[in-house]
């Protein structure tokens, strides 16, 4: 990583004034595109009702996410009411899509009919919607992050960024490119920040939480909607606090295993229900689901292994292909505790 790539070198014999006039005149010469002229137009027009026809919103130019969503939400959810809704036996119990829960649900409710087999729709019942949960759920969070986004005139760039001239603008790109880089970099060689500014207004935090999110959209990418298995495993931190580890393993396009790391969550409690609804949470907001789970891999403990209400019990109900194994690594470590006390 160079400077050369944010200024140019200045000569030592330069006085104070001239560094700053080259410095004013490195800054507009940077080639960086202004907001407007990043933003590409599209036609509302073109933007598919179905959901199964839609593109994926990383196919869009990074700059007119925002505007894309705007315009899903402006369209209304897609709702195909003269549609023949089958029925599917789900555990050999008959569900069938009901087309007046579009009414009651007018807001957020979509259905794909091309979509059918794979989506998960066709494991809805009456109970399922009316149990959008808690005021911390995931269905509301996800609403309250919709009606954020619609409030387009209180956004940052709306209000503050956009009234700043454009050598402040530059200057403020060179700078937080600069940061970028720089945190990414901390992070693929895993060394900490300087500073230890870990609270939410720190600009590293953001940065390394935006790293988070871009990296856990290309791992569910290269999944794209494939069966895959579940690894997870929890312990308690120096601070005494339960920490759980959710690792996907799974097949991608190549034909290569691959094992990938997509959270750590606090657990207040331990028990199999509360790790099951967090690992659920977990999933849900990647927009996966329990029933697309092939095999779980855990440690002994009896909240996981246990055959009579364990983890992996719980999650097998939901999936019965999801065959359990105790984790090798957890059984290779379990045997070198109990050898290194014999040779002690």
């Amino acid at each position: 990583m160079s400077l050369e790539k944010y200024f140019r070198k200045v000569s030592k014999i330069s006085s104070t004034s001239q560094n700053q006039s080259r410095r004013d005149e490195d800054v507009d010469q940077i080639e960086i595109p202004s907001q407007s002229s990043q933003r590409q137009k599209f036609d509302v027009n073109d933007l598919k009702g179905d959901p199964a026809e839609r593109p994926s919103i990383l196919s869009y130019p990074p700059n007119i996410h925002d505007e894309i969503r705007r315009a899903y939400i402006l369209k209304h959810p897609f709702q195909p009411q003269d549609h023949e809704f089958p029925q599917t036996d789900f555990f050999e119990i008959p569900h069938r899509f009901v087309s007046k829960w579009f009414d009651e649900y007018f807001d957020w409710l979509e259905y794909s009919a091309k979509a059918f087999i794979k989506v998960v729709v066709i494991h809805f019942s009456r109970r399922d919607l009316e149990n959008i949960g808690p005021p911390n759920s995931i269905h509301n969070q996800s609403k309250r992050k919709c009606e954020d986004l619609m409030r387009e005139e209180q956004s940052i760039e709306v209000v503050a960024f956009n009234k700043l001239d454009e050598k402040i603008k530059n200057e403020y790109r060179v700078r937080l490119n600069a940061s970028i880089d720089v945190v990414q970099f901390l992070l693929n060689q895993g060394l900490a920040l300087r500073g230890h500014d870990e609270s939410e207004s720190s600009l590293n935090k953001d940065i390394v939480t935006a790293c988070k999110i871009k990296t856990i959209k290309a791992i569910i990418k290269d999944l794209d909607g494939d069966y895959f298995a579940l690894l997870v495993d929890e312990s308690r931190d120096v601070s005494c606090k339960e920490q759980m580890a959710i690792c996907l393993r799974y097949v991608d396009k190549r034909g290569f295993v691959m094992e990938t790391f997509i959270g750590l969550v606090h657990v207040k409690v331990t028990s199999a229900l509360s790790l099951k609804k967090v690992i659920v949470d977990v999933l849900a907001h990647h927009s996966l689901t329990l029933a697309y789970v092939q095999g779980q891999c855990y440690d002994g403990a009896s909240n996981m292994q246990s055959e009579l209400g364990g983890l992996k019990i719980l999650i097998k109900q939901e999936s019965r292909s999801a065959h359990s194994v105790h984790c090798f690594a957890h059984q290779l470590q379990l045997t070198l505790v109990a050898v290194s006390k014999r040779r002690v």
